[in-house]
């Protein structure tokens, strides 16, 4: 009887392991949460990407951290260098609460470019409330380490 009971937890625990963990697909709110927040960016709306995003928010852009009091006007006066962030393969989920979204940044003036640079952002989601929210975002060159890999 023993060595069935331990042949069954020992199954049990293989099963689980292999049906969770960080390779599990997000609930959708995560990948609406996804979807919205970068439509927001590409729609130069402040308010929206404030709407969205913890108190405490840490924008980092190529290691410049713009505070959250500040991302409303900063994400609206991207329209200006008529910014864009377009993603080039799905979100990788490395938990329910990071993503890597490949992207290729595109604008007028400075940083990318208007040819474009190959980016990686890093999302961090977090649950407040019923809410889900980016607690925190950072934009880095493809082929670069995060702060999340260290």
């Amino acid at each position: 009887m023993r060595v069935r009971v331990g042949v069954f937890l020992a199954l049990l625990v293989a099963i689980v392991a292999c049906t969770s963990g960080p390779d599990d697909a997000p609930s959708a709110d995560h990948a609406r949460l996804v979807d919205d927040y970068i439509a927001a960016w590409n729609d130069y709306d402040g308010t929206a990407v404030r709407s969205m995003v913890t108190d405490d928010f840490e924008y980092v852009w190529f290691g410049r951290t713009v505070p959250v009091n500040e991302i409303t006007s900063y994400v609206a006066d991207k329209e200006s260098s008529n910014f864009s962030a377009e993603t080039t393969d799905g979100p990788v989920w490395a938990s329910d609460v990071v993503v890597e979204v490949a992207m290729v940044l595109r604008s007028d003036d400075g940083r990318p470019g208007p040819d474009g640079m190959d980016t990686v952002s890093t999302l961090t989601i977090v649950e407040q409330g019923d809410d889900l929210l980016v607690a925190r975002h950072e934009i880095r060159a493809e082929g670069t380490s995060s702060a999340v890999d260290e």
